[in-house]
């Protein structure tokens, strides 16, 4: 079933404020966030998500599980950044980073709904 195109034009404005908003809620890992994003565009996809996993080993909170999530992500391993966005709502089930993570992956697989579901979370 092909998506109106109101919503198609909609659903990408969830994902920058679901965004915004869950990175809004910790400056620190805002600031890591870009320094990720950064060295993946410069290719070092391995050394971020080696640097993730070290992290989650030095303290298994929900913000380092998002992080790790964002890594495996950025290293295009999308059903294990699945696993750490459900990590970080097993660890707070409030969260808005565990939800922004899910949403950003099912969006990526073209499931709106469930994108869109997790986004408003």
């Amino acid at each position: 079933m092909q998506r109106p195109l109101l919503i198609t034009l909609i659903v990408p404005t969830f994902l920058i404020l679901a965004a915004s908003n869950a990175l809004a809620v910790d400056p620190a890992v805002e600031n890591i966030v870009k320094t990720m994003d950064e060295k993946a565009r410069e290719g070092k996809a391995d050394e971020v998500l080696a640097d993730a996993k070290a992290r989650v080993a030095r303290a298994d909170t929900a913000a380092n599980r998002y992080l790790l999530g964002r890594a495996y992500g950025l290293a295009r391993e999308y059903e294990k950044a699945r696993v750490e966005f459900e990590r970080v709502l097993e660890r707070d089930i409030r969260s808005p980073l565990g939800y922004h993570g899910l949403g950003a992956y099912f969006f990526s697989k073209r499931d709106v709904e469930a994108a869109e579901k997790n986004f408003r979370k």
